[in-house]
């Protein structure tokens, strides 16, 4: 272990963050307590990491808004949308940031490469997932993830959509390149993220995404497991999953 207290690092990032959560709150982003729950976060991703991780979170938030917006009359009329006005709330926040913040803070033990491609998965898993979710609701048809010959209504927990992957496999992209970006070019500038390892983590972020169907309609159902819960299992699971088949592939 190895870390030290930057205190300029401190300091960026808390103007960083005390930025961005206003914007956030203003821009419709975040409730209250969301916003709150953000700041908190990005500040121990930050300090256990660095400013780059938190740009990456900040990503998924601002992306999962955008989505959120998408149709949302509509899914306020079918009774499918986050709210009455897509506003992220504190359940949410965690829900989607608990599992990479414990991620962040392994990397104040251990500063080997493969654990931001583990946070990276992790981002990605919770894009796929938010962005097949507001997507795919939109869809005229939806199956059952175990049956997919069996016909749901669309936003049922464990119903996908051609819609809904294609978004779903979308939003992994899109995260696992900005990780690429933000790794490679702005933070370390050492290739931790090739092209071989832009499509691993798009793939298991993707994967991440049909576990969490998977669950929602098993566990979910059940009420074993709520939605928060079933976010925390599904990101746990794919950076597992990405951990286990790195260390194995060695890429």
């Amino acid at each position: 272990m190895n870390y030290q207290i930057d205190e300029g690092r401190i300091i960026v990032a808390l103007l960083l963050c005390a930025a961005l959560s206003i914007y956030a709150y203003h821009k419709g982003i975040l409730d209250y307590r969301g916003t709150a729950s953000a700041f908190v976060i990005g500040m121990l991703i930050s300090l256990a990491s660095d400013i780059t991780w938190l740009v990456l979170l900040l990503f998924f938030m601002i992306a999962g808004f955008i989505v959120t917006k998408y149709k949302i009359d509509e899914k306020i009329k079918n009774n499918v949308s986050q709210g009455m006005t897509g506003k992220r709330g504190v359940k949410n926040v965690i829900g989607n940031a608990l599992i990479p913040t414990g991620i962040a803070f392994l990397y104040i033990f251990n500063n080997a490469d493969i654990i931001p491609i583990v946070y990276a998965i992790a981002i990605a898993t919770a894009t796929s997932d938010t962005f097949a979710s507001e997507i795919g609701v939109t869809s005229k048809r939806a199956y059952n993830i175990i049956k997919p010959w069996k016909r749901v209504k669309p936003g049922t927990d464990g119903g996908i959509s051609i819609k809904g992957e294609i978004a779903s496999l979308f939003g992994s992209f899109i995260s696992a390149l900005t990780a690429m970006i933000l790794f490679d070019i702005l933070w370390k500038g050492k290739g931790i993220i090739s092209i071989s390892m832009l499509f691993f983590i798009t793939l298991i972020g993707f994967i991440g995404c049909q576990i969490d169907s998977l669950l929602g309609i098993t566990l979910q159902k059940r009420k074993i497991l709520n939605n928060n819960s079933v976010n925390h299992v599904a990101i746990a699971l794919a950076s597992l999953i990405g951990f286990i088949i790195y260390l194995i592939i060695n890429f």
